[in-house]
């Protein structure tokens, strides 16, 4: 009987990380913002009602781009809900293309939005997309939270902008723009 439990129990424990919700979504083909196949794993955590992180973003785009291009690094790029709505949509556009130009595109578009406050519903986002001809594809995006949650739980996330970086199985923490764009920088 002892064994019996034993055995459960690592079961138990096993399973989780054996069906986690990045599992199931690189599985169903789900759009997960995960892009490049380096050995660093890069976790940048941002707002899209959050200024520093808008200001941040067009600073990163080059040196993430040329960090993927050279498979230095693995990104995912972890949106921290100001709003569930603006949070889906970034998802829905993945779901009808995921890639990280594509990605950065929508992002951009919708931190512009979310600056300019021209977008509060998921009727008005779904003008925004269909004026800047943005495919997207509605599906049901909560399924990927539980992996968001997880990250943010595991980062120990207090404030955007936050950058994580994983080499060698340590973890650094960054905040604030100086400090993010140069542990980037250091990847180089």
């Amino acid at each position: 009987m002892k064994r019996f439990f034993t055995v459960v129990f690592v079961a138990a424990m096993l399973f989780p990380l054996h069906f986690s919700p990045w599992t199931s979504a690189v599985q169903s083909e789900l759009p997960f913002p995960a892009y490049g196949k380096g050995p660093i794993d890069v976790r940048l955590y941002s707002n899209l009602f959050c200024g520093p992180c808008r200001s941040l973003e067009p600073k990163l785009e080059p040196i993430l781009k040329d960090l993927i291009d050279r498979d230095i690094i693995r990104l995912t790029l972890v949106d921290v809900p100001g709003s569930v709505t603006y949070s889906n949509f970034f998802l829905y556009a993945l779901k009808a293309e995921n890639t990280f130009d594509r990605a950065l595109h929508v992002r951009k578009i919708l931190f512009e939005a979310a600056r300019s406050k021209e977008a509060q519903t998921e009727e008005a986002l779904k003008r925004l997309f269909e004026e800047k001809g943005i495919d997207y594809e509605i599906f049901d995006a909560p399924i990927l939270y539980p992996y968001f949650n997880r990250l943010i739980k595991n980062d120990e996330l207090t404030s955007t902008p936050t950058l994580v970086i994983i080499k060698r199985g340590e973890k650094k923490k960054y905040t604030g723009k100086k400090s993010i764009i140069g542990a980037l920088e250091e990847l180089r």
